[in-house]
């Protein structure tokens, strides 16, 4: 999904997608045949171990030459860069300095508590994409992540998708459980999910899944859109 709204927002400008995952590298999946040096590893700076400069930490996509991945390399191990909370503000900094770098910023964020990119990502997000698998379990964890979201104030600006969708999943029940609309509804595919591994929308290898998985991310895109633009008419408005 990340990799997804990147490639649309690549379209207008210049986007980095920071994968903030500490424990396993996706930059060889997604920029397959491309050397990856150690040192230009997100982990490297978090650590303080690597220059303060951020741009040999993002590496431009092959075949999109507006998007820039970052993230950890192949030469990192899952040892390496277990930094937790301390790491928060060098992971704020990074970001703030990836903001005046690029035109768009995508955090993907992991599912580590330790993440120290999540404290960062509730405070300066413009809108957060909230993945949910439309099961039973997802009305129990939603109600679980409510009350962070509320007491964060961050709930106006989520957009919740459905995600690793199948056809046994009740959408609109949980829909209608946890009280809130998806804006894209992404169908699992193993073939799909390797293609957007290595940041490539639809093709003619899987056409009908393919455009469909395209069209929600166009949908997503869209939602994200217009919820940002609600957000700023109601800042203008509480200003004037």
């Amino acid at each position: 999904m990340a990799t997804g709204l990147g490639s649309i927002y690549a379209n207008h400008g210049t986007v980095g997608v920071i994968d903030t995952n500490l424990c396993s590298p996706t930059l060889p999946i997604q920029l397959a045949g491309t050397r990856l040096e150690q040192e230009h590893s997100l982990g490297r700076h978090l650590n303080r171990l690597g220059t303060n400069e951020i741009r040999p930490y993002f590496h431009q996509h092959p075949q999109c030459s507006g998007m820039f991945l970052a993230g950890l390399t192949d030469r990192d191990t899952f040892i390496d860069y277990e930094i937790g909370y301390e790491g928060i503000d060098r992971a704020r900094e990074f970001l703030l300095q990836s903001e005046e770098l690029l035109g768009t910023v995508i955090l993907d964020c992991s599912v580590q508590r330790t993440d120290p990119f999540l404290p960062v990502m509730l405070r300066e997000a413009d809108c957060i994409v909230l993945p949910v698998v439309p099961s039973v379990d997802a009305v129990y964890w939603y109600s679980a992540i409510l009350p962070m979201l509320q007491n964060a104030g961050v709930l106006e600006k989520t957009v919740p998708a459905a995600t690793m969708v199948q056809p046994f999943h009740l959408i609109s029940e949980v829909e209608g459980q946890l009280g809130i609309r998806f804006a894209a509804q992404f169908k699992y595919s193993r073939d799909v999910e390797r293609l957007h591994d290595e940041c490539r929308l639809a093709t003619e290898e899987i056409w009908r899944e393919g455009i469909a998985w395209t069209k929600n991310v166009h949908r997503l895109y869209d939602a994200v859109e217009a919820r940002r633009d609600a957000l700023d008419t109601i800042s203008q408005e509480a200003t004037e």
